[in-house]
């Protein structure tokens, strides 16, 4: 687990940020470098005339060209959730920070094989996490935003899958599905690998064929 610090502290609140514990908590610590995007929040004396610290300031923090902040949240969120201490509201803003982060990386141009590299090594984890599965499906989101722009590498793409077919539990296989298809039509005419076909034809009939026709219906 991780030591008691002004970092752990602000990354175990973070889920908080909109409610005045949070801005509280900036307030009263040290705040370490790699939050230096907050420091508007930080001075006592004029803290109070911001609003409620925003969902965007934080995307800003996840954008920073080191990317330390990105890579000590991350960090922090997949290790909580592997020691089985990750809980609905982490998950959700995981989810939502890591989506916004994607699309305005992409809206600056920042080159795909950054993006990939910064935020794929989490999502791998996150696809045989059988532990949580609200994370697992939230990665299986994120894969699919991180694949929409047929960026990803067919060996990124055959190991994922071989991931998703690996991880998936009752409660996420539909999901789980969902993003291989996803996978397959974003990567374009490229066949699954046998091992995946295997796993997909090993699911019962009266499982697959509803989720498939209802998948088949969006695409």
């Amino acid at each position: 687990m991780f030591p008691v610090t002004a970092e752990t502290l602000l990354l175990t609140l973070l889920p908080h940020h909109s409610e005045e514990i949070f801005a509280r908590a900036v307030q009263i610590v040290s705040l370490p470098g790699k939050f230096s995007f907050l420091s508007s929040y930080n001075d006592i004396r004029t803290a109070a005339q911001f609003p409620p610290v925003p969902r965007q300031l934080l995307v800003r923090g996840l954008l920073s060209k080191d990317s330390l902040f990105l890579d000590s949240y991350f960090t922090f969120v997949v290790t909580r959730i592997k020691s089985g201490h990750g809980y609905t509201e982490m998950i959700l803003l995981w989810t939502r920070l890591s989506a916004e982060t994607i699309l305005q990386m992409r809206e600056l141009r920042i080159p795909e094989e950054i993006i990939i590299a910064r935020i794929m090594p989490f999502v791998a984890q996150g696809l045989q996490m059988k532990n949580d599965t609200d994370f697992q499906v939230a990665s299986y989101t994120i894969l699919s935003i991180l694949a929409s722009n047929r960026s990803l590498s067919d060996t990124v793409v055959k190991a994922a899958m071989n991931a998703i077919c690996q991880g998936w539990t009752e409660k996420t296989r539909s999901s789980g599905l969902i993003c291989l298809m996803a996978l397959a039509k974003a990567q374009g005419e490229k066949a699954f690998s046998d091992s995946v076909v295997d796993s997909i034809l090993a699911i019962k009939y009266d499982f697959f064929m509803p989720l498939l026709i209802a998948g088949i219906s969006r695409l």
